[in-house]
């Protein structure tokens, strides 16, 4: 172990599977309030009689899944392209590294 450098232990696997993991656990908390903050938004948008009024996020994310299901909260292309997404930041941020300061 001696005369080893830290790059010579680190392989790409772990950190690119905890980007995958990392991305898909953000997107299963952020995909819900993503629903939610565009309904909100749109809400507006539509004549008096079609709005849903929601009080706040709490509140909408309850409604839709009383009213559509609990499938409508979690947009699964989505979660997968923010897995993909975060797998390419630290394969970009890695690269970078390696590049500019060599262990």
């Amino acid at each position: 172990m001696l005369g080893h450098t830290l790059s010579s232990f680190i392989t790409p696997h772990p950190p690119l599977s905890v980007a995958m993991a990392a991305g898909g656990l953000g997107g299963i908390v952020g995909t819900p309030a993503d629903v939610c903050n565009v309904r909100m938004q749109d809400d507006g948008r539509l004549p008096p009689a079609q709005r849903r009024n929601y009080k706040n996020v709490v509140d909408a994310i309850f409604r839709i899944v009383r009213t559509e299901g609990s499938t409508v909260l979690m947009y699964l292309p989505f979660l997968s392209a923010l897995s993909v997404g975060s797998v390419g930041r630290v394969a970009k941020v890695d690269n970078n590294l390696n590049d500019s300061c060599p262990i």
